[in-house]
């Protein structure tokens, strides 16, 4: 992967979206919305953006990163930048034992996803994921996947 001249995390986050779309039982995806992404699951649509709540059971959201951690590489502005992408597979609210027993597939279905697709068609040189975790509150339940990846940007001379 050659260095590019800005971040990609925008395309990254609708990448990931639309690879979360081909794990079994994903009913729907959301990430950035920046139009440039093919949304699997809507032919003939692309990506759209995270909205407050989820449209349906099921749905897949790919969320902006927080700031990245920067590591220059070189001194004339080439970076790699590590970003920390959450990811949250939204799950009907059910007793406790039904949500364990519906989200347990997933578990596997993330991590066969994204270690088959490790560099993000390219995008990147390194993901992985860090931690899934259940949470919930009063109407939801949700699954929530901590994706760290890297990419490389060179920013040019003058920096």
């Amino acid at each position: 992967m050659s260095a590019s001249p800005v971040s990609n995390v925008a395309l990254i986050v609708d990448y990931t979206a639309a690879l979360a779309a081909g794990i079994a039982g994903v009913k729907s995806v959301a990430g950035a919305g920046q139009g440039d992404t093919d949304d699997p699951l809507r032919p003939g649509q692309k990506i759209v953006a995270c909205g407050g709540n989820p449209s349906e059971p099921y749905q897949h959201w790919s969320e902006l990163p927080d700031a990245p951690t920067v590591q220059w590489l070189t001194q004339n502005g080439t970076v790699e930048l590590t970003w920390e992408l959450p990811m949250r597979l939204w799950l009907p609210r059910t007793d406790l034992a039904v949500m364990r027993r519906n989200a347990l597939p997933f578990y596997d279905g993330y991590l066969r996803a994204f270690i088959r697709d490790y560099l993000l068609g390219g995008l990147v040189i390194r993901s992985e994921i860090t931690h899934i975790q259940r949470d919930g509150d009063d109407d939801w339940t949700w699954l929530e996947i901590m994706l760290s990846l890297t990419e490389i940007v060179n920013y040019g001379d003058g920096v």
